[in-house]
């Protein structure tokens, strides 16, 4: 039998498991609290997890969770680090 009902197909679903005890030592203070709130969060392994399986093969879908991770701490950078003050407002604030 050929095609796809051959059984045949390779596995090509990766997941990737980032403890957070090695997370935060790379991260600010500001965003170790925060890590655990992440949707990608698994409390039974202290851990982000990560999924991906748009692509053929594994190391791309491994790639894939690679950029994940960094997508999910940079929201959390931007979730919780607030943005540039407004030059006018720092004006305002200097003269009071």
């Amino acid at each position: 039998m050929t095609g796809a009902n051959s059984g045949s197909r390779t596995e090509s679903k990766a997941t990737t498991i980032w403890p957070v005890s090695r997370l935060i030592f790379g991260l600010p203070k500001l965003l170790r609290t925060q890590i655990r709130r992440s949707r990608y969060y698994t409390a039974g392994t202290d851990s982000l997890t990560f999924h991906a399986q748009t692509e053929r093969r594994r190391a791309s879908n491994l790639d894939e969770n690679k950029v994940k991770l960094v997508e999910e701490l940079r929201r959390i950078y931007h979730e919780v680090v607030p943005g540039e003050t407004d030059p006018e407002d720092t004006k305002k604030h200097e003269s009071m």
